[in-house]
């Protein structure tokens, strides 16, 4: 093929399509379509199979998966049903895709060498632990005093010990002292009367 073929609208091919250049489609194609330059799809055109190119533009139907080198344009009105990979890939609004939609490409280089700012924002971990702050010393606290337990005493050292009396408060004491029988009391018998000696009952 030269640099750009085109299938007609009134075309239509049961098989794969190859080639070289770019390739513009606006009749049916009933296969796979691989191509090394660009593939455009217009509104009237239909696909049954996959297409691969080095970038694509879609704006009919495709049943079967879009792949490309650079880039996937699907345009509205469009419907596609099956997988879209390509390093970049646009979807209009109002285009139909069913199927994995997926970016590849060369990821970007990471930069070996980190800027100043960068690692002064950035601690770097080491496997040495950070010192931790020491902890305010406890002061030790007092000990109890000792109390001396005296010896439990037997109960033959309970018996030999006296007990001791309660003693009396000294006010009862005193108040008992003073306590004393009272004098007797002696009938005072009239001058002239004769006593009378009392009969002891038989």
């Amino acid at each position: 093929m030269s640099d750009e073929s085109v299938i007609g609208a009134t075309t239509r091919i049961r098989g794969n399509v190859t080639g070289s250049g770019s390739l513009v489609v606006e009749g049916q194609v009933e296969g796979d379509i691989v191509m090394e330059g660009d593939v455009v799809l217009g509104e009237g055109g239909r696909v049954r199979g996959s297409i691969q190119g080095a970038s694509l533009r879609v704006a009919g139907q495709v049943a079967g998966d879009l792949k490309a080198g650079d880039s996937i344009s699907v345009e509205s009105g469009a419907r596609v049903v099956g997988d879209i990979i390509a390093a970049r890939i646009g979807i209009a609004e109002g285009a139909l895709v069913r199927g994995l939609v997926q970016t590849e490409g060369e990821p970007a280089p990471r930069p070996a060498v980190r800027s100043a700012a960068a690692a002064r924002s950035i601690p770097s971990r080491s496997t040495s632990a950070a010192p931790r702050a020491a902890a305010p010393s406890r002061r030790p606290s007092a000990a109890p005093a000792k109390t001396q337990a005296s010896p439990a005493k037997s109960k033959s050292e309970e018996k030999a010990e006296p007990k001791e009396k309660p003693s009396k408060p000294k006010s009862e004491s005193k108040a008992a002292k003073s306590r004393k029988p009272p004098a007797p009391v002696v009938p005072a018998v009239r001058r002239g009367a004769q006593a009378k000696k009392k009969r002891k009952a038989r």
